[in-house]
C-alpha cells in the first residue's frame, strides 16, 4: 500500500443563520428609520440571505423598505419556522 499523506485544507465556514440576521439589523441600524431595503439585505449578506424574497415582500406590505418592527416580527417568524 502505499503511504497516503493528507493535508487539511482550511476552508471558511458559511455564516450561521444568526450571524446572517444580524448583520442585516446591524445595516438596518444605519438607516434613518431602522428600516432595510431587499438591496440592503442583499448587500449586508454578501447575496446570500436567510430568507426569499418573496417572504421579505410578504413582510413589507407593497412598501419599498421593511420597517425594524417588521424585520423584528420576520426573524422571529424564521425562527420559530426553523424549529419545527
Amino acid at each position: 500500500m502505499d503511504d497516503i499523506k493528507a493535508t487539511p485544507v482550511a476552508q471558511p465556514l458559511p455564516d450561521s443563520v444568526t450571524t446572517m440576521w444580524d448583520k442585516i439589523t446591524q445595516r438596518a441600524v444605519l438607516n434613518k428609520d431602522k428600516d432595510i431595503t431587499w438591496e440592503q439585505v442583499e448587500e449586508a449578506t454578501g447575496g446570500q440571505p436567510p430568507l426569499k424574497k418573496e417572504q421579505f415582500d410578504t413582510y413589507t406590505a407593497g412598501e419599498l423598505s421593511l420597517s425594524a418592527e417588521g424585520l423584528v416580527k420576520l426573524k422571529e417568524k424564521q425562527a420559530s419556522d426553523a424549529r419545527r
